[in-house]
């Protein structure tokens, strides 16, 4: 029969691994183009590893590691739980703030990924000051593990809810305002919908909470940890398996750049020459009659061409290339002028498989 720690080990062991290798395909994916989402991702998935291996170093014989060491891995565990968790919130929020080219917005979604990082240092602190001035009641234990009251559970119920919901209306109403077509639209809801996944196994776990399930508390912490970091990783992955499979959507979400600079325009400047006489404000200069000057003006007749579509308020940081040359001719009439073309050269463009 499988002992409690076993069935710990197991469901930390396999839960733990899909959402590691879930961030490291991510991380593979977004290479050479990260953001704070992705390192905010990265840590999470780093304090995945720490909270699996304080899982693993549970032995079955409780007396093989110091008492001292027991305790420390309960305290591991915990606040790695809570740092997980926010950590992947913060990288979810970090993926709106990336799409959204709304300077006001961003700005509003900034300060709301500061609430959420005073919120991960509060709950831990939280910990502390529950579990510690009652610490005789469950240190002494083999497998010690302190029994968290109701303030605990709902501090972290309330926070839950409202985060997840936060994640889950901003997304929805910052795509109601964006000019992409219905099946875009649609996925990427679907996409970003996927947070309240977190919320239910968090509703599962303050329930177990309440029953005082002890082994049933700790896995469904292990569950909801890795669930999260899954969920942080739902935006690229889907992306990706889209684009995979020929639906690039007009957000893509591994371009690494906001949607205000996906535009790829050319600019064709086709080259004139034309003769222009001034009256008497010229000076004359032995040509033309009457104390006219005879000047050689060049004008551009500017064509934009490939136009595509784009999504924002304007162009922030794109690059400029400019290819060919304008070259002034004496013949009005000629209809050989030379032309040159600016394009402009966004990330998009470089996209490509490395």
């Amino acid at each position: 029969m499988i002992t409690s720690l076993e069935q710990l080990k197991i469901s930390s062991g396999v839960c733990a691994s899909i959402a590691i290798i879930s961030t490291v395909l991510r991380l593979y994916l977004r290479r050479r183009r990260y953001g704070w989402d992705d390192g905010f991702a990265l840590v999470s998935m780093i304090f995945q590893i720490v909270q699996m291996v304080a899982v693993f170093l549970h032995l079955p014989d409780s007396t093989a590691l110091p008492h001292l060491t027991n305790i420390a891995l309960y305290y591991i565990m915990a606040t790695t739980f809570y740092c997980i968790i926010w950590t992947a919130r913060l990288s979810i929020l970090h993926s709106i703030i990336r799409i959204d080219s709304h300077q006001l917005r961003a700005k509003i979604l900034r300060w709301v990924a500061v609430v959420f990082a005073v919120i991960l240092v509060v709950m831990n602190c939280q910990l502390f000051w529950v579990c510690e001035p009652i610490g005789s009641t469950w240190k002494p234990a083999a497998f010690p593990q302190c029994p968290i009251g109701k303030q605990v559970v709902t501090t972290q119920l309330v926070t839950d809810i409202l985060s997840d919901l936060l994640l889950l209306s901003i997304p929805l109403r910052l795509l109601s305002s964006m000019h992409t077509d219905k099946a875009t639209s649609r996925r990427l809801m679907i996409i970003f919908s996927t947070s309240v996944v977190t919320t239910i196994v968090s509703l599962v776990h303050a329930a177990f909470i309440f029953e005082h399930g002890q082994l049933k508390i700790v896995i469904a912490a292990v569950v909801e940890n890795a669930v999260s970091l899954m969920v942080c990783n739902v935006p690229v992955l889907a992306t990706a398996a889209l684009r995979a499979v020929g639906q690039r959507d007009s957000l893509d979400d591994t371009s690494g750049r906001d949607p205000s600079s996906r535009y790829s325009t050319g600019i064709k400047f086709r080259s004139r020459t034309q003769n222009t006489t001034f009256g008497s404000l010229g000076r004359p200069t032995g040509s033309g009659s009457n104390g006219q000057l005879g000047v050689h003006v060049s004008t551009h007749a500017i064509t934009l061409t490939d136009i595509s579509s784009g999504i924002g308020e304007g162009i922030k940081g794109d690059e400029y290339i400019v290819e060919g040359r304008a070259v002034d001719g004496p013949d009005v009439e000629s209809e050989r002028a030379s032309e040159a073309k600016i394009t402009w050269v966004t990330p998009e463009r470089f996209d490509v498989d490395r």
